[in-house]
């Protein structure tokens, strides 16, 4: 049945197919007799091919044998099949379709590399299986999802988000009920197609069939063993790979999924971890040689580590995925089970592999400290000479700069100057190495601004542990710098609040207008204003004619509406720089600045007459209101800001008393009568 849907699914002509050249390599080895010359020379047609195979062959896991140059030298040392697979194998990496079938091809191939990458460093820590054919079983062991994404795009993008290709076994369920088959078994039926051995076909299959520890003990060969490492391989590539910044929480359950994968290859989390970090600069290594990104590199020790300090651990019910088709209910567990809910890491910054810049003219040195460095889990580059060093350490701002103190142009002591006189240099640790233990210098090297020295000859495992204790001193520094930024986010965050519960206590919450208490702060500001210049200060009272009304015949609700609507009416319309407030009730006050009663009345005209325009609509009723006005001005007469709101609030009843949506302006006792402003 199986046979007969991929036949199918073949016939489309759409699954991923090799390259011109692995077509080629495929059509020199149908036959077991295959000419091993000609592989090689079809190898060699392509350049980026034979730069790739050949970077395997001198990559970490064969470390310590003589550098391989030639693609010739690659096969003898990796064998003629591990050469014919790893051609296929990286003949369809970076076939780039863009996002299809909710599968995005940048990720896919990023996480396929740090799973090969993965499974190829454990291969050879843990002596399992030949660590190049893992490499390449861990780099197509998911290309069946990219057939299914070509082949039924709509309806793949359905199954697709980390919260399910997370665990491939439950994918792998649900591309079973759609599709009749799922990604392990077309990878499978497409390697057979290609001519890979048995055993990377079966343990492609076996890698999602069963969930981690549930392998007989001892199985270690073969397909067996390949499929615990394909699955340890992609467990470790999703904590690579999951983007955090779309799901914390996923992460931290992925990160906390390693212990089952020590558990399964007999070992502690500590080794696993350690492992772990040798990884990720091989796979960013290889992501550049191929093209393909591989996202924010992850320190898994210093992760472990703050875990710990943090108290956070896995609840049964966060690692539930390790069941094929499992999800976090299937586990019967509480809240309480949890004792530490994963919100309380939402933010945590997880930690990132620390980067070393090695500075040494000599090459061999600079090839044996990048090895042991690597393998502690650092991120290095390196530099041959101090100026080369000098660009590098500002354009790459390591954590910790190793550099040899005798080298040609500039010498160590004068780099190191040379780095503390700028501010990223400033928090760099230096580390110089010299031949000479001598007092003199060594006082030269502190004074200018070295942290610490090691004298030639030494073993490479004593520097590493220098600079284990450098990246102490890094982190502490960090910890101090980040500790300094939360301070000042705080008072920058306080300083915000402050100011929003000022302006809260300032703002009436219905109109959103300054309230009361803005409206005589302002006024008393204004008031001692004008006595100082002489400048001329006019106040207006504004009310609501027959609020009451509103309120008693259509209820409150309206009578906020009314409310709201009139104070958007008179913001708009008010003159700019004058000052709008929300007295209480239906009053409201507006502040003129260097303007007198004429014009002041001018300029209230334009407000009643927009109020008495509108159209007030609440729950499908139409009103109309008007407002009346009282408008005063500071004159000798007002001796206190109490007069000059007396004198308003005069004005306003006594157009309150003429029949309303009117205008008075008070005048001082003794003018003509007739000089009154109504509207």
């Amino acid at each position: 049945m199986i046979q007969h849907r991929f036949d199918e699914l073949r016939l489309t002509g759409a699954l991923p197919s090799p390259s011109a050249i692995g077509l080629r390599v495929l059509e020199i080895t149908q036959n077991d007799d295959y000419d091993q010359a000609e592989l090689v020379q079809t190898v060699m047609a392509d350049p980026a091919l034979s730069g790739r195979v050949i970077q395997l062959a001198n990559s970490a896991i064969h470390a310590g044998q003589a550098t391989v140059e030639t693609v010739r030298e690659a096969a003898l040392r990796l064998g003629s099949k591990t050469l014919r697979s790893l051609a296929l194998g990286f003949s369809l990496v970076g076939q780039d379709e863009g996002n299809r079938g909710g599968l995005d091809h940048h990720t896919f191939w990023s996480r396929s590399l740090a799973t090969a990458v993965a499974a190829s460093t454990l291969s050879f820590e843990r002596r399992i299986f030949a660590p190049a054919e893992a490499f390449t079983c861990g780099l197509l062991a998911g290309i069946g999802q990219l057939a299914f994404a070509s082949l039924y795009p709509e309806r793949y993008e359905r199954f697709m988000g980390w919260d399910v290709c997370f665990h491939d076994a439950r994918l792998a369920k649900l591309e079973s009920c759609a599709f009749g088959m799922n990604h392990a078994e077309v990878a499978s039926l497409m390697m057979e197609d290609w001519g890979f051995p048995k055993s990377s076909q079966q343990a492609i299959l076996r890698s999602i069939e069963k969930p981690i520890g549930d392998m007989p003990e001892g199985s270690n060969s073969g397909s067996e063993g390949l499929a615990r490492i394909l699955r340890a391989g992609r467990a470790i590539a999703d904590v690579l790979t999951i983007d955090r910044d779309r799901g914390n929480e996923l992460w931290v359950t992925a990160f906390f999924r390693l212990e089952g994968v020590a558990k399964e290859l007999d070992m502690s989390v500590a080794e696993l971890h350690a492992i772990a970090d040798q990884i990720v600069p091989a796979w960013q290594e290889w992501g550049q040689l191929l093209g393909v990104p591989s996202g924010q590199p992850v320190a898994f020790v210093c992760t472990a580590e703050e875990f710990a300090r943090l108290g956070v651990t896995a609840s049964p019910r966060q690692l539930a995925w390790d069941a094929p088709g499992g999800s976090p209910g299937d586990v019967n567990s509480s809240e309480d089970e949890d004792p530490k809910p994963l919100e309380v890491v939402s933010n945590l910054k997880v930690c990132e592999a620390q980067r070393v810049l090695l500075i040494d003219d000599e090459e061999t040195m600079v090839r044996l400290l990048s090895h042991y460095l690597m393998k502690a889990g650092f991120e290095v580059e390196s530099a041959s000479s101090s100026k080369e060093g000098l660009r590098k350490a500002i354009s790459w701002a390591p954590h910790i700069v190793v550099t040899d103190w005798m080298m040609p142009g500039m010498t160590g002591v004068e780099l190191c100057r040379a780095l503390r006189e700028t501010p990223v240099g400033q928090r760099m640790y230096v580390l110089l190495v010299t031949a000479h233990d001598d007092d003199a210098q060594i006082l030269e090297a502190f004074d200018a601004g070295a942290d610490d020295y090691i004298v030639k000859p030494f073993n490479p495992s004593i520097l590493v542990a220098r600079v284990r204790a450098g990246q102490r001193t890094v982190r502490m520094r960090q910890e101090v710098e980040n500790a300094k930024r939360i301070q000042q986010r705080q008072l920058a965050d306080m300083g915000i609040l402050t100011r929003k519960l000022e302006q809260a206590a300032l703002t009436d919450v219905l109109t959103e207008l300054p309230n009361r208490r803005y409206g005589m702060q302002r006024l008393q500001q204004e008031w001692e204003g004008c006595q100082r210049t002489g400048n001329t200060l006019s106040v207006v009272m504004a009310d609501i004619d027959f609020f009451k009304r509103i309120n008693d015949k259509h209820g409150h609700d309206a009578g906020d509406a009314v409310l709201r609507q009139c104070a958007d009416i008179l913001r708009q319309n008010c003159r700019q720089g004058d000052v709008l407030a929300r007295l209480g009730g239906e009053e409201f006050i507006i502040i003129h600045l260097n303007a007198g009663v004429s014009e002041v009345v001018a300029s209230t005209e334009r407000l009643r007459i927009a109020v008495e325009d509108a159209v007030f609509v609440h729950l499908g009723a139409s009103l109309k209101m008007t407002m009346s006005f009282g408008v005063a001005e500071k004159i000798i007469q007002n001796d206190s800001i109490d007069d000059l709101m007396r004198a308003a609030d005069g004005a306003l009843y006594e157009a309150k008393e003429s029949g309303r949506n009117a205008i008075v302006a008070f005048r001082p006792p003794g003018l003509n009568p007739d000089q009154r402003a109504a509207g």
